[in-house]
């Protein structure tokens, strides 16, 4: 989804590219730590206690990664962690 009129969007870029490259990264490892809360969330209320810990962070893993990776790989991983079958 994109919302933003594209000159807004021009000046946002402009004004994050000013910054140090140590400031963008440390802003883009506070909105992904957020984002990850914000997801870990929504799994924790459509579930409540009914899973685990290790369920809970698989589903938090694909929630994250699964549109990035192919069914195989998601396979794959799951094989290697036999806490959950989809």
């Amino acid at each position: 989804m994109n919302d933003t009129r594209d000159d807004i969007a021009e000046k946002y870029r402009s004004m994050f590219m000013k910054l140090d490259p140590v400031q963008r990264l440390k802003i883009g490892c506070r909105m992904f730590n957020t984002s990850r809360e914000l997801i870990d969330l929504g799994i924790r209320l459509e579930t409540g206690d009914t899973i685990g810990e290790k369920e809970r962070q698989h589903r938090l893993f694909i929630r994250l990664y699964g549109q990035d990776l192919s069914r195989e790989q998601i396979e794959a991983f799951i094989r290697k962690k036999a806490w959950l079958k989809i």
